[in-house]
């Protein structure tokens, strides 16, 4: 065959091993792992935004990384000749795919994994002839209807390798070099260690189904942070003086802009300002935060928060958590309100499995429909959401707008903030058991707390406007006793 004489991958030397020595599965695990191979399928091949911001990442980000950033321009024409090459399957195309060049991208790897036990578990059946029958017709056009159509989400990654590889022998290496170079830099996902092949499977794939990208992609960042850091602190810099020319020619204060953002966007790594706002006058941000496969500087580029995040919502295991906390960590909201009638909660739960559980296109359809009947928004100030911005995001640029509501809702939740320490604080002094000395030292830092919380409310409120209208705190609402008085 093709392979005759040539280089194999020790990942493929795997495979034909387990044909040699295959090893079989209790039901209960490859029912885990076929279920969740169909949910990565959906999640990401089968949502719009992830697979545009993925193809971005590997196009743009990941060739930047490897040092042949597809922008320039002797490397453009590399990209278009590598990109007819793969469409075409040429003689370069097929000199890589014999030498062992395709394969190890994601789609390949995590998602029709499954492929090699399924020839396997056949093989080994019984002799019934009509369950063996019924058993591979219905599993075979189930996933000829919701698998096999998103086949194409490996053939994206594969010519961002056809580049890659291309540039590499260009500049002289050979071809087993320029395929593991290729490799390298878009992930190879047959490599990884041990204990994070076992967690990307079965019980522990519903935990942590996307634990590889990260294992892969920290030791590519961390290399280039101590060899060429200008690579990744140009990125910053870039969105920095962006946002410095969006806040001149909105004519706005930085202040007024950050106040403005939605509670969701403070604190992340990367946020654009766009020059123009939207046709309620509000600001737009969009968010690259899913776009750019690592942190901000402080971190060392280190993607802590998307670290975290998994941490909090533990993949398919979080649907099931949430919908019985009925609260939804992604979103950091309730599922459905405690008033809601019981035939309102179960729509309302049906809607989050349907979203969560099923293809990630489902989501965005379910989003186009809801603004194309005039869906609003807002409180206290209530607007219809813009199609522009909900076919930005289903196209994979999440772009949001802020303004005077979210201004108002900081505000709120600074008060409230207001409330609970004073109410703390009124424990304290109630407490026989802590002598005053300790109760003055301690009001002293209550006081703090909360005249740090009033500033930010003056601070927002000036920086606003409208907001002012409001009723805003400015003093505590009541004195705060010191001593045993």
């Amino acid at each position: 065959g093709p392979l005759l004489n040539g280089y194999i991958h020790k990942g493929l030397e795997q495979e034909i091993k387990t044909f040699l020595n295959p090893k079989t599965r209790d039901g209960f695990h490859s029912f885990l792992s076929e279920s969740l191979s169909y949910w990565k399928a959906w999640k990401v091949a089968g949502n719009p935004p992830t697979v545009i911001r993925n193809w971005l990442s590997g196009m743009l980000i990941q060739t930047d990384l490897a040092g042949f950033p597809v922008w320039t321009p002797s490397n453009a024409p590399k990209y278009v000749k590598a990109l007819k090459s793969y469409i075409s399957r040429d003689s370069f195309y097929k000199k890589l795919r014999n030498e062992g060049q395709y394969g190890s991208d994601y789609y390949g790897v995590e998602i029709a994994e499954e492929e090699l036990q399924r020839i396997i578990d056949r093989a080994e059946k019984s002799n019934n002839v009509m369950k063996s029958y019924s058993e591979t017709l219905l599993g075979d056009k189930f996933k000829a209807i919701f698998k096999d159509p998103l086949q194409y989400y490996g053939h994206i990654d594969h010519i961002q390798r056809t580049y890659l590889a291309l540039c590499l022998m260009e500049d002289g290496a050979t071809t087993p070099q320029a395929i593991h170079f290729a490799n390298k830099w878009q992930l190879d996902y047959r490599f990884v260690p041990q204990m994070i092949d076992s967690l990307r499977q079965g019980i522990g794939g519903w935990l942590y189904p996307f634990l590889s990208f990260y294992t892969l992609m920290m030791p590519r960042i961390a290399e280039v942070l101590v060899t060429r850091p200008w690579v990744l602190l140009k990125y910053p810099i870039a969105i920095a003086a962006f946002n410095a020319m969006a806040i001149s020619m909105l004519g706005a204060s930085e202040e007024e802009v950050e106040n403005a953002k939605p509670s969701w966007l403070v604190g992340k790594d990367y946020v654009l300002l766009l020059p123009h706002r939207d046709d309620a006058g509000n600001f737009q941000f969009v968010s690259l935060d899913y776009t750019f496969p690592f942190g901000k500087p402080e971190t060392a580029f280190i993607d802590i928060d998307q670290l975290m995040m998994f941490a909090k919502s533990p993949g398919l295991m979080s649907i099931f958590i949430n919908i019985a906390n009925n609260y939804d960590n992604f979103t950091n909201s309730k599922i459905y309100e405690d008033t809601d009638l019981k035939e309102d909660k179960r729509d309302k739960i049906i809607e989050y499995v349907a979203r969560n559980l099923g293809p990630g296109f489902i989501t965005h359809a379910l989003n186009l429909w809801r603004v194309s009947q005039g869906e609003t928004t807002g409180f206290p100030i209530e607007r219809v959401k813009e199609m522009g911005q909900t076919v930005s995001r289903t196209l994979g640029v999440p772009i949001y707008s802020g303004g005077y509501n979210e201004a108002y809702w900081k505000i709120r939740n600074l008060e409230e903030e207001i409330d609970n320490i004073e109410y703390a604080y009124g424990l304290l002094l109630s407490n026989p058991n802590i002598s005053d000395e300790e109760k003055l030292r301690k009001g002293k830092l209550f006081t703090d707390e909360i005249t740090r919380r009033i500033e930010k409310i003056q601070e927002i409120s000036t920086s606003m406007p409208g907001t002012q209208q409001e009723p805003t705190r400015t003093t505590p609402k009541k004195k705060i006793p010191f001593g045993n008085k």
